[in-house]
């Protein structure tokens, strides 16, 4: 199977079809026009309504076919953008003093001092709101904090719906189904290296069947597998604890955005 897989990928990549994906064309404008008739009512008021705002931010990934939703702060202005398949795209500009009121109430609801964000850099939390998971990111920039919010669910979780060329999923799946080896999985923040890995195990659980026996060792658990074993790194030693995931025999194990060094 091993070989098989090998030959597989090589004459994908051969072809050009790694790591090339079938991505949806993106009607921008029409985008464009309906987070805006969402968005500025409210931000055109003169007491713009924060918490109504927030709820807004939180809906139009969701309405719109979004992954994500950014707030990122530029030198004059604060640009809203959502990312569509793989592309990144600008749909509304605010002001800087309502971006920090914004920032503000989120600190708020996720308990997040205000010194502690500016010390301790990145922060990330997982957040429900009518029966969606969203992952909440709040990262300090020199303009000022990026907000993300990326919506979660099982749904996200068939390598079929990543969009991946023919051959490079059936490589791809080849190679999950080796019994031994190593799948290495890289890319851009925010290319979609988690999604990916977290199909990758569904598809491994899916095939084998296995209700035990997966792993996995993260700096942040992002989505809750109820089949996996799933380790949060915390302040922990990570080559202390692979050592010991390691020596349960499991069938297989899921290493995510583990600093090199620490292993």
């Amino acid at each position: 199977v091993a070989g098989r897989a090998k030959l597989t990928y090589r004459s994908a990549l051969s072809r050009g079809a790694v790591p090339q994906r079938e991505v949806a064309v993106v009607d921008e404008q029409r985008l464009v026009t309906r987070a805006r008739a969402a968005l500025e009512p409210e931000l055109n008021r003169s007491a713009p309504r924060v918490d109504r705002i927030l709820d807004l931010l939180f809906s139009l990934p969701l309405e719109l076919g979004a992954s994500d939703l950014y707030l990122c702060p530029q030198e004059m202005l604060v640009e809203l953008q959502l990312t569509i398949g793989l592309d990144r795209v600008s749909v509304s500009t605010l002001p800087h003093a309502l971006h920090e009121q914004l920032i503000d109430r989120m600190r708020q609801i996720l308990g997040v001092d205000e010194e502690a964000l500016k010390t301790d850099g990145d922060v990330d939390f997982r957040w429900s709101q009518s029966h969606q998971h969203f992952r909440v990111e709040l990262s300090p920039s020199s303009a000022g904090i990026q907000l993300r919010i990326q919506k979660e669910g099982a749904d996200g979780l068939a390598l079929a719906d990543l969009g991946m060329q023919a051959a490079t999923l059936i490589a791809f799946k080849a190679m999950l189904g080796c019994k031994n080896g190593l799948v290495l999985v890289g890319g851009n923040p925010g290319n979609g290296v988690t999604t990916t890995l977290y199909a990758a195990i569904h598809q491994i659980h899916k095939d084998r069947k296995l209700n035990q026996g997966i792993a996995s060792l993260e700096t942040v658990v992002r989505q809750e597998l109820p089949y996996v074993h799933q380790t949060e790194l915390g302040g922990g030693n990570a080559a202390a604890i692979f050592e010991g995931i390691a020596a349960q025999n499991h069938e297989a194990i899921l290493v995510r955005h583990i600093d090199g060094k620490a292993l």
